[in-house]
């Protein structure tokens, strides 16, 4: 059942997975863009890369939220190691798809294993395409129209196992080309209307591999998360999170005592949640459920 604008979204279990239940009409978590299908589901995460830095400039880059993770500049070399792990753990998984696996149902509500993975492609591309116009001092957006990333997403959905394969390693061993080419992490680029540093798409990069590896339901889970890759993503969501004006006021606590906040509201102080980053990763995506963490329930995380 298609989620509707009058009722919270309903993203159902597969696999194993948990329900997923959010506050905001008509959206399942996660969604990368219009289900393939037809269906057309407002904007999730996975479109929100250019907004990592807020329009106002909150969150780690203002002092709002507290995070045991660098911003995206300084961080710069841990997030494109992270990247290379990430990626590598993919691609690495993603070789013993068959072709009919290939074609069966994602963790993603309408979604087959071969439309995700054509959108990370496409995701790599057109990050690409961003930095590349930076580079020559032009403006390029992410995706020409929602019609064309859709019809692109469709294309690459079409082939076999081989040429996904093939399409998910050319495409990310492009974008890593393109982020050698780069001198300055500072370059502001537009993005998605905001003005970000060019190191904050890296950044970006590494969350939708990282959880849409996930996404694709072939064996790995959050549990397997590289932890670097755990925590540079975490703090990103977490930067995310507290930039809206509807965060919970958090207060995420790993058990080695690092620890992530989004600025308290009110007097009540901050919600404790514990668990070990990836986790704490699942938990804020709307991955897992809140018994998969210590503290959580009740608590209701906007979408970001």
């Amino acid at each position: 059942m298609s989620p509707t604008s009058s009722s919270p979204a309903r993203c159902s279990s597969r696999g194993g997975r948990a329900d997923v239940r959010r506050t905001w009409p008509g959206t399942c978590w996660g969604s990368p863009w219009p289900t393939p299908g037809g269906t057309r589901h407002p904007v999730g995460w996975a479109d929100r890369v250019g907004d990592v830095l807020s329009p106002t400039g909150r969150g780690r880059y203002g002092g709002a939220v507290s995070t045991d993770t660098p911003g995206p500049v300084a961080a710069l070399p841990e997030v494109r190691h992270a990247l290379r792990t990430a990626t590598h753990d993919l691609l690495g998984d993603t070789i013993q798809v068959s072709d009919d696996d290939w074609g069966g149902p994602s963790g993603l509500p309408g979604w087959t294993r071969a439309e995700l993975a054509a959108h990370i492609a496409r995701h790599a591309d057109a990050v690409r395409g961003v930095i590349e116009g930076a580079l020559r001092g032009e403006d390029v957006p992410l995706y020409p129209t929602p019609e064309a990333r859709e019809s692109a997403i469709r294309a690459g959905a079409g082939r076999d196992g081989l040429a996904i394969q093939e399409d998910l390693d050319a495409s990310s061993s492009a974008l890593e080309d393109t982020f050698d080419r780069i001198h300055d992490w500072t370059m502001p680029v537009l993005f998605r209307g905001t003005r970000v540093p060019v190191a904050a798409l890296a950044l970006g990069r590494l969350a939708e591999v990282a959880i849409h590896h996930i996404d694709l339901a072939i064996g790995a889970g959050f549990g397997d998360l590289d932890p670097d890759v755990a925590v540079l993503v975490l703090g990103w969501a977490v930067e995310r999170i507290g930039s809206k004006p509807d965060a919970p006021a958090l207060r995420l606590v790993a058990p080695d005592g690092r620890e992530w906040t989004t600025p308290a509201v009110d007097d009540a102080g901050p919600t404790q949640v514990s668990a070990d980053p990836a986790q704490l990763l699942g938990w804020l995506a709307g991955r897992l459920p809140a018994d998969a963490v210590s503290g959580a329930d009740g608590v209701v995380v906007p979408s970001w």
